[in-house]
């Protein structure tokens, strides 16, 4: 954190601004940043905020340190040119706001703290700041990396690769007591009678316009969910606490080209929190995977990240448990998607574009609903 006035938008990124923040950095030892240009990048696929790719031109600079051709600028709370159909109807509401901050906040908490730990790969923090209702980051341009898609999903390899990059973040903090020196790090179930009724308000209008589209054992389990959520969330927070990335699906992952080291990057850790490490795992090998495809290799790769666990010196924790564990995330999964639908229904128009295709994936591609159904998730919340 410093005195220097954070950025709203990227078109306050001004000279004078980037060159004070690259020397502090150590990336900019001489000369100065003459001009910027700044290109919005990924506007249909984030929610809230911008990503901006900054091109300094740099003028005096050492030609034996040479500074980043580009960097991102990431904006968790600048206006957004294309609208959310998700956030829009909140942007009004100060409490709305307050909490993109936190996640804003906390992100580069992260940064500070735990990206230098070389735990887990992520791009490289040039920058970060987070004050009087304004958030910025500036980030490595990974230019060589090809950006995962939840769309088109990934392959059982690619996925076993992102499970084994987060693998040494969980296995570090596993049951620690001195994870709490990251206060920043909210534990991941809240407060659950509140996450209970948030369900309970959102599966109204979940049903009213999305509800057709699911079979009847869904519509018995969501019904089940309207009591029994506040145990699935109480199941998973009693199961061995680590820091988990709490939002890891394909559109936070950059995949290296074959030779690249790392071979994945990680991204957006807004949603950084202390809880079960199946939350990511489940959230990563149910939401990636086609059905056929995860039908064929969910064993092994809950296998092969177990292991990797193991051999990271995590003991006393078994493979079944691991597995169920992740049945209780998939519970998680679907009333998350109630949540989301639910607060989507409720803003009234459809989702256009990329939001409007994840939409209208989130169920119809059946990633989730058979994973439901062939895990058996139903059978942990059935009546005693």
């Amino acid at each position: 954190m410093s005195d220097r006035p954070i950025p709203a938008a990227p078109h306050e990124v001004t000279p004078e601004w980037l060159t004070a923040v690259l020397r502090a950095a150590g990336v900019l030892s001489r000369g100065c940043v003459a001009r910027v240009r700044a290109e919005i990048i990924g506007a249909d696929w984030g929610f809230t905020g911008v990503l901006a790719r900054l091109r300094p031109r740099y003028e005096g600079t050492d030609a034996d340190a040479p500074a980043p051709p580009s960097l991102i600028a990431k904006l968790p709370l600048a206006p957004r040119d294309i609208p959310s159909t998700f956030s829009a109807p909140s942007e009004p509401d100060p409490a709305a706001r307050c909490q993109r901050l936190a996640r804003g906040a906390r992100e580069a908490e992260f940064y500070r703290h735990i990206a230098p730990l070389n735990l887990v790969p992520v791009p490289k923090l040039y920058y970060a700041a987070a004050a009087t209702g304004r958030v910025v980051l500036l980030l490595e341009d990974v230019r060589e990396a090809r950006a995962g898609d939840v769309l088109r999903g990934c392959t059982p390899e690619a996925a076993a690769g992102v499970l084994r990059a987060v693998a040494p973040l969980h296995a570090r903090w596993w049951e620690r007591a001195d994870i709490d020196r990251f206060p920043w790090a909210p534990a991941w179930a809240g407060d659950i009678q509140a996450r209970q009724d948030g369900y309970n308000r959102r599966l109204g209008p979940f049903l009213a316009r999305y509800g057709a589209q699911l079979p009847a054992p869904v519509h018995a389990l969501l019904d089940r969910l309207r009591t029994r959520y506040g145990a699935v969330l109480a199941a998973l927070a009693a199961a061995p606490a680590t820091l988990i990335h709490a939002d890891l699906h394909l559109d936070n992952v950059l995949f290296r080209p074959p030779d690249g080291n790392p071979p994945v990057v990680v991204l957006d850790w807004q949603s950084i929190s202390r809880g079960p490490a199946a939350v990511d795992v489940a959230a990563f090998v149910f939401g990636s995977l086609p059905p056929t495809r995860r039908r064929s290799s969910v064993d092994g790769l809950l296998r092969d990240y177990h292991a990797r666990l193991a051999g990271l010196g995590v003991a006393g924790y078994t493979l079944p448990q691991l597995r169920e564990h992740c049945r209780w995330a998939l519970l998680w999964q679907l009333a998350g998607t109630v949540g989301w639908l639910g607060s989507v229904a409720s803003a009234g128009d459809e989702p256009a574009g990329r939001e409007g295709e994840l939409v209208r994936a989130s169920l119809a591609d059946g990633r989730l609903i058979s994973a439901l159904i062939e895990e058996d998730a139903a059978g942990l919340v059935a009546d005693d």
